[in-house]
């Protein structure tokens, strides 16, 4: 719920690459931004650098993000010259004290500047503006309820139907019975005594808050009042069957009647009954984790997940510099070229994305909009593939680079002494075979 002002670089909001500004989305909305003129700091710093007023404010736990256009930007073309201005500026030119046009900066690279005719009135527009911005977003009025703890918890604790009915997922009916899921993909009945069944309700109870715990971990930065309420009612639930139970990697040992070389008794291990049916389950050794179990004195401490983070979630790339970091990411990410993904990390479209990556994939004949490593297109039936891009390329010649790729590589044939033809050979007919061997 918090505001802030900032004055910051025009390249914040105006920079090809979004990265940045989708972290900042991530949390915060930008309520308004105001373009100050070229030259609106010369006086007070002695530079003529571009600059823009940013208001953000921090968005509530689960409260929706408001216009997310801002953060985007696209190329425009001011007086015959191309320079990229942010959406925000683009719909709202009010918001730019001043004309835009495209100068030269201290590199004579061309750069965006924005000209003001009177520099000593920046600061009255500028509170014009501002008061302005802080009207639009009182105005908007969004409710901003949050989302009550225990709906989260609830949220959090869902986890897909897939991955419940997996081969051994035991399930607590509210009837008392217990079911278990089988190879063939049904709940059978899993028979429980009665006087292990509170144990057993107790030990599956244990399962579902831990994985709730590890997913919520997995899908949050920060630990929230939420992960911490999850977290205690896990550590809470493990003590209170602590109590009433013992350890649950707890056993005993009893005599098998053999003897090892030494002479000493081999002793049996015995699990309690409800423990070994859980351990059953795929996720029984998650909960058989949740201990520091000592098997010399037989007592047991509460695991990390019960007091802390373990789970540090893999904070997505929101935008790169390059085509080879977009391609990377995209292959990593993805596990296949998505030329929309490539568009959304370099910032641009896919027609740009594809531009800008050449020769780094190719697409491929007869397969429209699928893309190719260019590691991948150049390997393999080389001699196949230059036959289809051929073929392609008589229609289409988009596909002459194609072309020019595979035969760059093209292996040179090999020569009539190179080749030896043994008698099985598959490559060598039936009757050729006949023929050698009747000669």
């Amino acid at each position: 719920g918090g505001v802030v002002g900032v004055i910051s670089s025009a390249f914040t909001l105006d920079a090809q690459n979004p990265a940045a500004r989708r972290e900042m989305a991530a949390t915060a909305d930008l309520l308004g931004a105001v373009r100050l003129p070229t030259g609106a700091h010369r006086r007070a710093a002695g530079t003529d650098a571009l600059t823009d007023v940013l208001i953000f404010r921090r968005r509530l736990p689960g409260e929706e993000p408001l216009d997310l256009s801002w953060v985007e930007s696209s190329t425009v073309e001011l007086g015959g010259e191309e320079a990229r201005m942010n959406a925000y500026f683009l719909n709202h030119p009010e918001r730019v004290l001043g004309q835009p046009t495209v100068g030269n900066d201290m590199y004579g690279a061309a750069t965006l500047t924005v000209r003001a005719e009177d520099l000593s009135a920046t600061g009255e527009q500028l509170r014009a503006q501002l008061v302005d911005v802080t009207g639009q977003a009182l105005a908007q009025g969004r409710g901003m309820a949050e989302r009550t703890g225990e709906q989260q918890l609830e949220a959090a604790a869902l986890i897909p139907a897939s991955e419940q009915e997996q081969v051994g997922h035991i399930t607590a009916r509210e009837d008392g019975a217990f079911t278990q899921v089988t190879v063939e993909g049904v709940h059978a009945p899993l028979p429980v005594p009665t006087t292990q069944q509170a144990e057993l309700r107790a030990l599956l109870g244990l399962r579902d808050a831990a994985r709730a715990v590890l997913t919520m971990e997995a899908t949050n930065v920060e630990d929230t009042p939420v992960l911490d309420a999850m977290r205690e009612q896990l550590r809470t639930s493990y003590l209170s069957y602590y109590d009433r139970y013992g350890p649950i990697n707890r056993f005993t040992e009893r005599r098998t009647g053999k003897y090892d070389e030494a002479g000493a008794d081999i002793m049996a291990r015995i699990t309690p009954r409800p423990v070994a049916t859980i351990r059953r389950d795929p996720f029984g050794p998650l909960v058989m984790g949740l201990e520091y179990f000592d098997e010399g004195t037989g007592a047991a401490t509460p695991a990390g997940l019960l007091s802390e983070r373990q789970v540090q979630p893999r904070r997505p790339v929101l935008g790169v510099d390059t085509p080879d970091e977009a391609l990377a990411v995209t292959l990593d990410t993805l596990g296949t070229v998505d030329m929309a993904n490539v568009a959304r990390l370099l910032g641009t479209d896919e027609a740009g994305a594809r531009e800008s990556l050449g020769e780094l994939v190719y697409e491929v004949p007869g397969e429209a909009g699928v893309y190719e490593t260019r590691a991948e297109y150049l390997s393999g039936d080389v001699r196949e593939k230059l036959d289809t891009a051929l073929a392609a390329s008589a229609a289409d010649e988009k596909f002459q680079s194609n072309v020019a790729a595979l035969e760059s590589v093209l292996p040179a044939p090999l020569g009539a002494d190179e080749i030896e033809a043994r008698i099985g050979a598959v490559w060598v007919s039936p009757s050729i075979h006949e023929q050698f061997l009747r000669h």
